[in-house]
């Protein structure tokens, strides 16, 4: 692969954070049809069709620094931790589904709208008398 011109990485990353080719040429200070002549170039080099596709490619080609790699695995995290989550919601609407619906075979004690303070009130209390 030929590597891209400085250029050429210069065009894509102020695309990159620019998202328009207008606004690339003006921070640049050069015209809009040299900016994206610098960035077909650069598709060409990297086999790709587009920028989204070319910066995708360069994201292969650079290492993360360690702060990108950071946020990286910090974002998986919370996206791991949001699926778990969503996953123990589920399970517990499901369960709570189960046990409230009519004809349950959860005792009349576990489903939704009975107490349990009154069936253990109802409960004897066992004796307490000292036995000499």
């Amino acid at each position: 692969m030929t590597p891209l011109t400085p250029r050429e990485v210069e065009v894509l990353a102020a695309y990159a954070e620019l998202g328009d080719w207008q606004a690339v040429a003006t921070r640049l200070g050069i015209g809009c049809q040299t900016t994206k002549s610098h960035a077909n170039a650069a598709y060409g080099k990297l086999g790709v069709d587009g920028a989204i596709g070319a910066l995708r490619a360069m994201r292969w080609l650079t290492p993360p620094t360690d702060g990108e790699l950071a946020v990286v695995i910090a974002e998986q995290a919370r996206a791991d931790a949001l699926l778990r989550l969503q996953a123990i919601e589920a399970e517990i609407a499901g369960l709570v589904d189960q046990l409230t619906a009519p004809g349950s075979d959860a005792p009349a004690s576990d489903r939704a709208g009975s107490s349990r303070t009154s069936d253990i009130a109802a409960t004897p209390a066992p004796s307490l008398r000292r036995v000499v």
